[in-house]
């Protein structure tokens, strides 16, 4: 059975951030509710699609709902990698064959683009498994 909490936060951090972003036009500080409420709906997101394919996988159904769940996920995974991979990308080229004006780094400016890739890589596969064994 899917857990009931996470369905009604999901819905509740949806409707807070529609409500945030409606009430802008009045003061600005209605945007904080959009601002925490974003974050929020993405993890939820996930763990319900999580959820509805782990309990679910013989209700085709709600597996399928999950499944579909998943698709945000693995866009986003997508998107993680390919940010990832143009960091690294952009390193290696200024490290080794021309230095664009722009960059002021070495080879070790690296930074954040294997982690970029590693959790994109994470978010592609868990969006599509059953469970967490």
């Amino acid at each position: 059975m899917v857990n009931m909490k996470t369905k009604y936060k999901l819905l509740a951090a949806i409707v807070i951030f529609i409500l945030s972003i409606m009430t802008l036009r009045f003061d600005g500080w209605f945007g904080i509710g959009a601002v925490v409420t974003f974050p929020l709906i993405i993890l939820w997101w996930i763990d319900l699609g999580r959820e509805l394919r782990k309990a679910h996988a013989k209700n085709k159904p709600k597996y399928f709902l999950g499944l579909v769940m998943g698709v945000p996920q693995a866009l986003l995974g997508m998107v993680c990698i390919a940010m990832g991979l143009g960091i690294i990308g952009w390193v290696i080229y200024n490290s080794f064959w021309e230095t664009m004006p722009q960059y002021s780094g070495s080879f070790l400016q690296v930074g954040a683009g294997p982690g970029l890739v590693m959790t994109g890589i994470a978010f592609v596969y868990d969006a599509f498994k059953k469970d967490d064994s």
